[in-house]
């Protein structure tokens, strides 16, 4: 349970760029409540801006490390259909990943996911992201 619960806390600072000890993280704020209090409806901003990158258009990222094309879809919808759902599939996995890394985080031992069901998810969200 200890492994699972490591590999939760793990997902959710590869998904998010943060780290637990992060300066952000004070006030009794954690890794797993930052992103709690995200899910679902604001997964994009938790998530860390590189994972953006090569979502939409040609991956040029500003200086504070957003994707350009992305801010861009914000301010001025001129992208095909193909773009959007492809998108809109990357939140939903986005999603689906860090309520895994939050059930693997659970406070009690018994309410964390077991691995082999870890396994099993991730590796179905890997594979439908694939065919997107």
């Amino acid at each position: 349970m200890g492994d699972v619960y490591s590999y939760g806390i793990l997902l959710l600072e590869m998904f998010t760029g943060k780290r637990p000890m992060d300066d952000m993280f004070n006030d009794g704020l954690s890794i797993y409540q930052f992103v709690t209090m995200a899910l679902p409806d604001r997964v994009m901003d938790v998530a860390d801006p590189s994972l953006l990158i090569n979502l939409e258009g040609d991956g040029d990222v500003n200086d504070d490390g957003h994707n350009i094309a992305i801010l861009q879809e914000r301010s001025a919808p001129r992208h095909s259909n193909r773009d959007l759902v492809k998108a809109k599939k990357f939140e939903e996995y986005l999603v689906a990943v860090m309520q895994i890394g939050l059930s693997c985080c659970a406070i009690s031992p018994k309410e964390r996911m077991l691995m082999d069901v870890v396994v099993r998810k991730m590796s179905s969200i890997r594979d439908s992201y694939l065919k997107v």
